[in-house]
């Protein structure tokens, strides 16, 4: 075997590189020390979040814009600071999974320059294509680039498309000259001929990654549904879609949808039509199995078909599995189908079991996995996921806390208790039934593991006027006294109302004093309880600490989390504002829409302002140039 021996000064290189410092970054990427921040503002006027080069690599690179010499350019630095990507794109998306960033540039056109034709070194149109972490470009130029789900990319070039592999960059294939190329992403998986080639003059063939097309442009139009395929005619200026046959002939003028538009219910070996006159089923022979009915939609595994006024279900083999005396069915929890009735302004409902082929005359509810609530004539009890009864129909109103096993009742008194997966009372029956639903009264473990610990998960209860909360062993968390709690409809507080001023307790059971007006949004993540008092919202910790002033004025609603860990979004009367963590506002004036999460530490907001992480903004009117707002959406 050759051995290969490194220069020294080569190895040397290496040493330097890794003993260079890193700008020492949070678990976002973003930099904490204001010294490396105010060092990179002086040379560029956005700066993106350190994120890795690809999913494997621990490589970082930010997003950087700096002043070039005619308008702001795009570039990418190393979390040693250095220019690793020299800024000069107009565009430039953040790194994906596989290490490849589009971006886009103004190059020359070739305009055949002659004493009749004069042009100047200025002739330039913007192309995209896609560079590597180095900055080598890995791609041909395009026009354009779509998206095709996480596996593929079509590049629009002047002369041709090309279909591209997104994690190697590999041209998979190439249109023709006179030809343009799509991907119809909801179905390109049921079918390997999934590539639709559309020539100028309109006809369309489908292509497999082989480059070996179907039909070799007879039709208009192509579709592809696993063995089915569909092409569209067009006669006397009127376009029908045909069932085609194995030597992708027209099966016959039965097979066909009598519209522009192909109209089809799509289940594994079998397809619905729809014509003028009716919908039926049709095998991957082409027969017609199913009588017509006046529409079939897809309903899991089955088809609902309406049959007069009524509803029933067909399966694929186009069998009635249940009675038409049905208005609506529709898929439960990728299993069950409901079937809906409407009389005297109500609905009621049943459920079809497929894998036992019974039609239950209950009302079915499965939030979780393991157990669902049956319910007839308002009468609730519990049926495992194998059906079977396990808790009889005896109680008023049920909820599963998760697929713990313990189960939030209310008796036929209107008693609240809590019972297990054995209908044996774990809190008794002496609780009042309350004003909220009994489905936010509680907290749940979010992972199989703390259900070992289920004495640290709560249950809200109600006696004589008087809230309290408890723990699944029926210990008191929260003492009955003179207050009320409302329901866990913020799950990391319970939130305690006392002489019409309101507070929380939080999951580290630190309780925060009923002493505000009203109560807007907590986490525990995060630490911060925001509250209005006195009509201005701030915030405190858990020891009722002030960490952001009570300040702010006309706030309607502390959106869910911050961005980064650096800011809130507050949703005003009037706009919206971002805000620090220590109650600045990180942008002044506030914006018209609701700002988008920055993208890497870049955010195009109010479609008029790019904004970073660290409070640079410009505006993109100062750009000069047309720039993809998707980059920093």
């Amino acid at each position: 075997m050759k051995k290969t021996v490194y220069p020294f000064f080569l190895c040397l290189g290496f040493g330097l590189l890794s003993s260079q410092k890193l700008i020492p970054i949070d678990r976002y990427g973003v930099m904490t020390d204001s010294t490396d921040i105010k060092s990179l503002q002086e040379k560029y006027k956005l700066i993106g979040m350190f994120q890795k080069v690809s999913r494997k690599s621990d490589e970082r690179r930010a997003r950087v814009l700096k002043d070039g010499n005619y308008s702001w350019q795009w570039g990418f630095i190393d979390q040693t600071g250095k220019e690793i990507i020299p800024p000069e794109y107009t565009s430039a998306s953040a790194f994906d999974q596989y290490g490849y960033s589009k971006v886009k540039i103004n190059v020359p056109i070739d305009r055949n320059c002659s004493a009749e034709n004069l042009c100047t070194e200025e002739d330039t149109t913007p192309m995209y294509y896609f560079i590597d972490k180095e900055g080598m470009r890995v791609s041909d130029y395009f026009r354009d680039v779509e998206s095709i789900s996480d596996e593929y990319w079509i590049g629009k070039g002047y002369q041709a498309d090309q279909l591209i592999r997104k994690k190697d960059m590999k041209v998979l294939y190439e249109s023709g000259t006179d030809s343009f190329l799509s991907i119809d992403s909801n179905t390109y998986k049921l079918s390997e001929y999934f590539i639709k080639e559309r020539k100028k003059d309109g006809k369309s063939d489908l292509v497999n990654l082989k480059g070996e097309h179907l039909t070799n442009f007879r039709y208009q139009d192509m579709i592809a549904f696993n063995k089915f395929y569909f092409g569209l005619v067009e006669k006397d200026k009127k376009y029908t879609w045909y069932l085609l046959n194995k030597d992708f002939q027209p099966y016959g003028e039965d097979t066909h949808t009598e519209t522009s538009l192909l109209s089809y219910s799509f289940n594994g070996n079998t397809i619905a039509l729809e014509q003028k006159s009716g919908s039926f089923l049709v095998n991957e022979k082409g027969e017609i199995i199913s009588e017509k009915y006046k529409r079939i939609l897809k309903a899991g595994d089955f088809y609902e078909a309406l049959k007069g006024g009524s509803v029933g279900l067909i399966n694929k083999k186009g069998q009635p599995v249940t009675p038409f005396k049905y208005h609506r069915a529709d898929l439960y929890q990728n299993r069950f189908i409901l079937l809906s009735t409407y009389k005297d302004n109500k609905t009621i409902v049943n459920v079809y079991d497929p894998e036992t082929n019974r039609v239950f005359d209950e009302s079915f509810w499965m939030p979780g996995k393991k157990y669902i609530v049956a319910g007839q004539n308002k009468n609730f009890g519990i049926r495992n996921s194998n059906l079977k009864i396990i808790i009889p129909q005896i109680y008023k109103r049920l909820a599963p806390l998760g697929d713990t096993g313990y189960f939030l009742a209310i008796n036929k008194e209107g008693k609240k208790g809590l019972i297990n997966h054995k209908n044996k009372v774990i809190i008794p029956f002496i609780y009042d039934e309350g004003f909220f639903d009994i489905a936010f009264d509680f907290i749940v473990p979010d992972k199989e593991e703390d259900k070992k610990n289920i004495g640290k998960y709560w249950i809200l209860f109600k006696k004589d006027g008087a809230s309290g909360i408890l723990n699944y062993k029926s210990e008191v968390i929260i003492p009955f006294e003179n207050h009320s709690i409302s329901s866990f409809s913020d799950p990391s507080v319970a939130v305690i109302w006392k002489d019409k001023k309101v507070g929380v307790m939080t999951r580290n059971k630190k309780v925060i004093p009923s002493e505000y007006d009203r109560y807007q949004r907590g986490n525990d993540d995060n630490g911060y309880y925001f509250f209005i008092k006195d009509e201005k919202l701030g915030a405190v910790d858990e020891n009722n600490k002030v960490i952001i002033p009570f300040e702010m004025e006309d706030v309607q609603e502390v959106e869910e989390g911050f961005y980064a860990e650096r800011y809130f979004v507050l949703r005003k009367r009037f706009g919206y504002s971002l805000i620090q963590k220590d109650g600045e506002e990180f942008y002044p004036g506030g914006f018209d829409y609701e700002p988008p999460a920055m993208k890497e530490g870049i955010g195009f907001f109010d479609r008029r302002i790019l904004l970073d992480i660290y409070k640079n903004s410009i505006k993109a009117s100062e750009l000069n140039y047309n720039f993809d707002e998707e980059d920093f959406r």
